[in-house]
């Protein structure tokens, strides 16, 4: 309670009691299956089909008796039916499911030298892999180039000898773990290239602290644009004298290499220089004028520097950046990396480590830490990944599929999803000893889906019927008949569909396309209404139906509660919404989802009871909370009822919380709903009588 020490006006703010319960999403799905990348084991939010495409890639080649997998079509007529957001889970091989490290699916790889400060070369200086398994990954290319983010100037000449620091003009690029490169230059703009002799002509003299040079290149001179996307030497026979002739003369001067070089390229060519690291940064002064003092090695074990000119010295970043391709196409480019680790900025572990999120196709990183400090990377061309790359398709199992709950796999990925309430997991035909038949895997799998959904009690499975063979009708029936819940409803037959690429036709299960009639439904009806008819449930992504299901046939199936997808005039339709209960009560699909919805309304809403005082106050507060929203979903038709009275009644009081309840703490809350009910079944009864003239 507020203290009221003298006179004054108090305001204070005081909660009405009731809060407001937010209905929750009913359309939001989830898919669990084989893709052609992506995160293995982790549920992956996706808002489009594009998005799907990008994250988790393009259809898998289907090979009958082989390899079947069908989640890439699945979900894309999931989006096409009106379906908004999702969560993907890709399945792989464990060798043993618990144990995260056991997966079978690598992802391809390469590595690319690096350079140490010494020269000395390093074998594995950085590894780039894909950023999820699988050989998708070996039609990725990387290329490797040095860059340089900033230029500088020195403070003051360096003399010959040992030193521990360096003075440059002030700066706030140089941090630490920044690489230098101080380079005394002789700088010239190419007028010409010649491939055939590897030379270059300049345009104008070659220029030496600002004015034209009259010092000499030497033979094996390091040449250098000065954004070191081109790196080469001088290939003379002799040191070419610039006091002789500068421009030099056209065609002597002879390079390695004039890859990467054209008219108007700056090339910088080396007299003298150091490579070092910055171990700290001091911003300072030197005789009144303010500097970047920068360490690069500790008082008792300095580095030798050559003799390098105020004037003519150029100090520069030595970074690297990447370039990614995709089948001839650069996709991606990532500038100003760092092997340093001490460089927090620009640390490749951390710009593009498996976590940072940087890039959608690669993950770099640099394996030898002891002497990544020290270690510059050279130019490198576009290189294959490869390796042992592996899908992790090999033994595929149900085990895969239905994953672990310590290792959070397969199925159990989605355990900490809570806004996901429609399923879907598309068949998978394996070549597997330990299952050789393809029938019995799809068995063994629905029924560890089912009883996770049973489980957890907030999610709708749509099951697929058997792979079109032999007696269609008979199969399905057979198949329907080993299961029972009320969190799942199996759908009739497999659709034909257009190949994306051949536009050839293909036999695909129905469930994506269900589950777009679901959320479509749910959007514009409600989901009280039965996802089905031809209001809600034309699948117009089918192009026809792998068996045609006959009003006789129809006769057999639904009683059995098999939801048929027939070929009408009106197009191919959804045409039954049951579940595969037992129970009378629960064997409409559009009632479990209306109850999914209700309980899980009510209790993400209402967390916030929990350890309020358990008194009447409480009681009272949680009656008008659930009253006003039944209420809502009473006038938008979800209850029936000519009254309130008549479709729902909420009880928390002392009657339903009696002293022993309170003494336990908990607060126990009644509620009552009558649900509306689809007409499945709907007569005419048309009799004829005599008319009269009156």
């Amino acid at each position: 309670m507020p203290t009221y020490l003298a006179p004054a006006v108090y305001v204070e703010e005081r909660s009405t009691g009731a809060r407001p319960i937010a209905g929750v999403s009913t359309s939001t799905a989830a898919f669990v299956g084989v893709t052609e990348r992506g995160p293995v084991g982790r549920a992956t939010l996706v808002t489009s089909f594009a998005e799907f495409v990008k994250r988790f890639g393009g259809p898998i080649p289907i090979i009958p008796g082989s390899s079947e997998h069908y989640l890439y079509y699945s979900v894309r007529h999931f989006f096409d039916l009106g379906g908004t957001r999702c969560y993907v889970v890709r399945v792989a091989h464990y060798n043993n499911i618990s144990d995260p490290t056991t997966l079978t699916a690598v992802p391809a790889t390469a590595t690319f030298p690096g350079q140490q400060l010494n020269g000395a070369a390093v074998a594995n200086a950085l590894q780039v892999a894909a950023i999820s398994p699988g050989t998708w990954g070996t039609a990725l290319q990387v290329e490797v180039i040095s860059s340089s983010r900033f230029q500088l100037r020195l403070a003051s000449s360096i003399a010959a000898g040992n030193a521990t620091a360096i003075d440059l003009v002030r700066n706030t690029e140089v941090v630490r773990g920044s690489v230098l490169y101080l380079v005394h230059e002789i700088a010239g703009v190419v007028g010409s290239v010649n491939t055939t002799t590897n030379s270059v002509d300049f345009a104008g003299p070659l220029l030496q602290s600002g004015a034209p040079s009259t010092a000499s290149i030497a033979t094996g001179a390091v040449a250098f644009t000065p954004d070191f996307s081109a790196a080469t030497s001088t290939n003379l026979a002799a040191a070419l004298n610039l006091n002789t002739a500068n421009p030099p003369a056209s065609g002597a001067m002879v390079l390695t290499s004039v890859a990467g070089l054209s008219p108007g390229s700056a090339l910088h060519f080396v007299v003298d220089a150091a490579l070092v690291v910055v171990l700290s940064v001091e911003q300072t002064t030197s005789g009144g004028t303010p500097i970047t003092r920068a360490v690069i090695a500790p008082v008792a074990t300095p580095i030798a520097l050559p003799t390098l000119p105020q004037t003519g010295t150029t100090v520069y970043a030595r970074d690297f950046g990447l370039r990614v391709r995709l089948n001839g196409d650069v996709i991606e480019s990532h500038s100003n990396l760092s092997l340093a680790a001490t460089n927090t900025a620009d640390y490749v572990n951390d710009r593009l480590g498996p976590d940072s999120g940087a890039s959608e196709y690669i993950v770099a990183t640099e394996p030898s830490a002891a002497t990544a400090d020290n270690i510059v990377m050279p130019n490198v061309g576009f290189t294959a990944l490869a390796g042992s790359a592996s899908d992790g398709l090999a033994n595929l199992s149900v085990t895969d599929f239905a994953g672990s709950v310590l290792a959070r796999n397969g199925l159990h990925a989605l355990d900490p999803i809570e806004d996901a309430s429609i399923l879907v997991v598309p068949p998978s035909r394996i070549t597997s000893a330990a299952i050789p038949l393809p029938l019995t895997h799809q068995q063994n799998l629905t029924g560890a889906i089912i009883t996770y959904v049973d489980g957890r009690r907030d999610m709708f499975y749509i099951m697929d019927p058997p792979p079109p063979s032999g007696d269609q009708v008979q199969a399905v029936r057979t198949f329907r008949g080993n299961f029972s819940s009320s969190y799942a409803g199996i759908y009739f037959p497999w659709l034909r569909v257009g190949h994306p690429v051949t536009n050839q036709r293909l036999s695909v299960p129905p469930s994506g396309a269900v589950a777009g009639v679901f959320a479509r439904s749910d959007v514009r009806r409600g989901v009280h209404k039965a996802p089905a008819g031809t209001d809600v449930g034309i699948l117009s992504v089918a192009a026809g139906v792998a068996h045609m299901v006959t009003r006789g046939q129809n006769d057999i199936l639904y009683p059995e509660n098999i939801n048929a997808i027939r070929n009408l005039r009106e197009g191919i339709v959804v045409w039954g919404s049951r579940t595969i209960s037992a129970d009378p009560l629960w064997q409409q699909v559009s009632i479990r989802r209306l109850f999914i919805f209700l309980e899980r309304s009510i209790e993400v809403s209402t967390q916030w009871t929990v350890f309020e005082p358990n008194d009447p106050s409480l009681w009272k507060t949680i009656e008008r909370t659930i009253k006003g929203f039944l209420r809502i979903q009473w006038l938008e038709g979800k209850l029936v009822g000519d009254s309130e009275e008549q479709a729902f009644f909420v009880r928390c009081n002392a009657e339903t919380n009696p002293p022993e309840v309170v003494d336990a703490g908990q607060v126990v809350t009644e509620i009552g709903v009558a649900p509306s009910r689809p007409a499945e079944f709907v007569v005419f009864r048309i009799r004829q009588f005599a008319g009269r003239v009156g």
